[in-house]
Parts: C-alpha cells; sequence; structure tokens
C-alpha cells in the first residue's frame, strides 16, 4: 500500500511539473562567455548564475527521496532571464550600480536576494538546491569570482531566455 502510495504521488508530480527543455547557446557564444570579460559598456554588470547542484546531490546527502523538478526558473527585478538545471549556466548584460533583486523558484514560491551589482564588473551567482518537504528547494546566493569560474569553466551556457 507504502508503495503505491508513493507512486501516485510521484506520477502526479510529474504530470503537474513535467519536464522542461531548455536551449543551449551555441559554443562560441559559452567559449566567449568563459573568457569572463568585463562588460564593454561601462554602465552594465555582467551577471552569470550557476547551477553545480542536482537532484541527485540532494538526495545522496539523505535529504530528499524523490524529485521531479530539476529546472527552476530564475529571475532579475521580476523578469525571468533563463530555467537553470544541473550543469547549467546563464550570462546576463543588467544595469551597473544598483542592487537588482534576484529570485529563484523554488518548492512553496520564490527565494529571492537583494545584491549590489557593481557596473563595469561581474558577478557571480549560484543557485543551490536544498531540502524541501515534497520536493527539492532552491536557493541563490553570490559566489567568489575565483570558485565560480572554474565551476563555470565545467558547465554548459544555456539561453537566457524563459519557457
Amino acid at each position: 500500500m507504502k508503495k503505491v502510495f508513493l507512486l501516485i504521488i510521484s506520477m502526479s508530480f510529474f504530470v503537474l511539473f513535467g519536464c522542461s527543455s531548455v536551449q543551449y547557446e551555441s559554443a562560441h557564444a559559452d567559449k566567449s562567455a568563459k573568457e569572463f570579460s568585463a562588460p564593454s559598456d561601462k554602465d552594465t554588470t555582467g551577471v552569470y548564475i550557476y547551477r553545480d547542484s542536482s537532484m541527485f546531490d540532494v538526495a545522496e546527502s539523505g535529504l530528499l527521496l524523490v524529485n521531479f523538478v530539476d529546472e527552476y526558473k530564475v529571475y532579475i527585478d521580476d523578469k525571468c532571464v533563463g530555467n537553470l538545471g544541473d550543469g547549467m549556466y546563464i550570462y546576463v548584460p543588467v544595469d551597473g550600480n544598483k542592487t537588482h533583486v534576484v529570485e529563484t523558484d523554488s518548492e512553496f514560491g520564490r527565494n529571492k536576494e537583494r545584491i549590489y551589482m557593481k557596473a563595469g564588473e561581474n558577478i557571480y551567482i549560484r543557485q543551490y538546491l536544498k531540502m524541501g518537504v515534497v520536493v527539492a528547494g532552491a536557493g541563490i546566493e553570490v559566489a567568489k569570482a575565483d570558485e565560480a569560474k572554474k565551476i563555470i569553466k565545467d558547465l554548459k551556457m544555456v539561453s537566457s531566455s524563459c519557457q
């Protein structure tokens, strides 16, 4: 009986959330972004948002048993800028020298951070999965540039648009 109940719950989430697909950027765009050059427009901040963890990382840590939602949308100032799954990153230029609200979808809504972004520089934001009640939740945090660059080198660039 317990197995049937778990199967019904699992299938319900699969039907409700489905599977989304992301569009990868060209190899040229990916290679160019991985040079981590400062934005050419000195009034702009380059925002790298990446995810290097998956639902399996959370499951292996004993925090979660089932998760069908493996991609979460990311927003800057209420505008969806992309879907991120494991091993993906996006690059988005934004107005610099101001505070932006960066959000990610999560289990029961959005988690957000207010982040000041200095013009003429890049900033690195990590989306991570965390324990959830039914599916994994997602959070965001500002990452150290050196660490983020090393991680992003092994990730794939996705389109900064939402589906």
